[in-house]
C-alpha cells in the first residue's frame, strides 16, 4: 500500500516502506503507523510469495537504505534512524534515532526526505520546510540551524554525528545518490510551483 521506498538486503530479501499516514483521512481503515515490508521467496513470475511486516511505528515514513554491515538506515520527515543487524532478523520492534529535525512544521513531505548511505557517511536531503526556522541535531547534539534559505543537503558520520550542511537553496532534494567518482546528484522535487523538477550535481 502506497510503497515511498526500498532497499534489498544481501539475502536479496525486499524491505518497503508502506506509508498510512501521509495526509491520512479521517476514515482510513489501514494501520495507524507506517510499516517496513518484507517481500521475499520470490517465484518464476517475479512475485514476492510471502510478505511479512517488519517493523511499524513511524510517521511520514520516505525511503530505505541498507549499511555494509546489514543494519538498515530509515529516514521520514522528522528523523534519520537505524536498525541494527536488520538483515539478519526477521521481525524489529526498536529504532534508534541518528539524526533529528526540530521545527514547528509538519507538512508530511518537506522536511528531512532524500538520503545516501556511503561508507562512513550518511548525506541527507531536507527540503524547504515551508520556510520555518528549524534545527538539524546529530546524535552528538551538533546542530545546523536555518530557515528560510530552501532545502538543503548535509551530512554527518554514520552514527549521526559531526552534522554539517554541504549546500542549500534547494525546493525539496527527495531522492539522491553518488557515482562511481563521488560525485553527489539530487533529484529536486518541484510539481507545483515552479515545474520541472530537476536532477543536480550537487557541490559543496
Amino acid at each position: 500500500v502506497t510503497p515511498t521506498g526500498l532497499a534489498i538486503d544481501p539475502r536479496g530479501r525486499v524491505f518497503v516502506v508502506e506509508s498510512h499516514t501521509h495526509f491520512r483521512p479521517k476514515d482510513y481503515e489501514g494501520p495507524p503507523r507506517d510499516r517496513i515490508r518484507i517481500l521475499e521467496d520470490f517465484g518464476s513470475d517475479g512475485r514476492a510469495r510471502k510478505i511479512t511486516t517488519f517493523f511499524e511505528g513511524t510517521e511520514a515514513t520516505l525511503n530505505l537504505a541498507f549499511g555494509g554491515s546489514g543494519e538498515l538506515f530509515g529516514i521520514t520527515r522528522s528523523e534519520v534512524f537505524v536498525i541494527p543487524n536488520a538483515a539478519q532478523l526477521d521481525h524489529a520492534d526498536a529504532r534508534q534515532t541518528l539524526v533529528r529535525l526540530d521545527t514547528k512544521t509538519v507538512y508530511p513531505h518537506n522536511g528531512l526526505s532524500g538520503f545516501v548511505v556511503a561508507g562512513d557517511k550518511l548525506w541527507i536531503g531536507l527540503g524547504l520546510n515551508a520556510g520555518e526556522a528549524y534545527r538539524v541535531i546529530g546524535s552528538d547534539d551538533s546542530q545546523c540551524v536555518g530557515g528560510g534559505e530552501g532545502g538543503g543537503v548535509f551530512t554527518c558520520k554514520i552514527d549521526g554525528s559531526e552534522i554539517r550542511q554541504v549546500a542549500r537553496g534547494f525546493w525539496n532534494p527527495y531522492a539522491m545518490c553518488h557515482d562511481d567518482k563521488g560525485n553527489l546528484f539530487a533529484v529536486d522535487n518541484d510539481p507545483d510551483q515552479l515545474p520541472p523538477c530537476r536532477l543536480l550535481h550537487v557541490v559543496e
